[in-house]
């Protein structure tokens, strides 16, 4: 009943309110969610076509034998989506779950099985994923800050036995350079979780900035002078308790040498030798 928003049982007295609906081909998909609770999902109500017969109720407890939806979930409108997830020619749906760090946002996903003729609880998932029914895959696309840059992944997914597996990644480190107003990439495979540090030269007539990152077992690193646009390898050639020295490789030869002195708090001190024996 589209006056009242309200499903009615033909024949019957029993009436189920619900605050969101969408449809596949075949079902009806019925969304209640408590708004005592601040709009947390209360259950998810299946009805087939073209009889209107409730066929499936998901509950959105906490029980896992209740299909645990996450009733922290909070959503009011646009919380129910229709897609088929994982390419196999039937309609899923999904649940807004909450909006991501990385932008965009986090679903809930839930397949259907046609030899059970029922939804199921899936275990695809991820930060903001596509689906590309053309490919037949899932791509994911993240860019999170981190100290004086981000980092920036792009994922590729194809789904197997209703899951994800990866078959491909690119990752890159991003530095913004303020005075050109550019951005640079630096693949990152390796990690540069931590991000940038900012390091300012001393005691020179004319000092210099730079940026540094450290790969997460910190086994290389690079580093990016301000003004510039050339990322510079750093090799690491001997660990000495907290100090960790790096050779400085420009096309292809040493050009100095760094020494980062990180503590338990991972505050680091940092010295630089150049191929002279400068020491700065």
């Amino acid at each position: 009943d589209l006056k009242t928003n309200k499903f009615v049982y033909a024949g019957a007295v029993e009436e189920i309110s619900i605050q969101e609906l969408a449809q596949t081909k075949e079902h009806y998909i019925g969304l209640a969610y408590d708004s005592e609770e601040g709009g947390a999902y209360k259950e998810v109500l299946i009805f087939e076509k073209p009889s209107n017969r409730l066929i499936q109720t998901i509950y959105g407890g906490e029980s896992k034998e209740e299909y645990d939806l996450g009733y922290s979930t909070h959503c009011f409108g646009a919380c129910l989506s229709v897609g088929d997830y994982n390419f196999d020619g039937i309609e899923d749906f999904s649940l807004f779950y909450s909006y991501s760090r990385f932008g965009g946002e986090d679903r809930t996903y839930l397949l259907y099985d046609l030899k059970k003729r029922q939804f199921f609880l899936s275990e695809l998932g991820g930060h903001n994923l596509i689906f590309d029914n053309n490919t037949k895959t899932i791509r994911q696309d993240i860019m999170h800050e981190v100290n004086y840059g981000a980092v920036e992944i792009n994922a590729v997914f194809k789904v197997v036995n209703n899951k994800m597996q990866k078959i491909k990644e690119e990752c890159a480190l991003v530095h913004y350079d303020e005075e050109s107003e550019t951005f640079f990439k630096h693949d990152c495979k390796d990690g540069y979780w931590g991000g940038f540090w900012h390091l300012s030269s001393t005691g020179l007539k004319k000092n210099f900035e730079l940026f540094a990152a450290l790969s997460d077992d910190k086994a290389k690193g690079v580093v990016i002078y301000k003004g510039q646009s050339e990322f510079i390898t750093l090799v690491l050639n001997a660990k000495n308790g907290g100090d960790y020295i790096y050779d400085e490789i420009y096309m292809g030869k040493k050009n100095g040498q760094y020494i980062f002195t990180i503590n338990e708090n991972g505050e680091v001190a940092v010295s630089y030798t150049n191929k002279d024996g400068k020491k700065i």
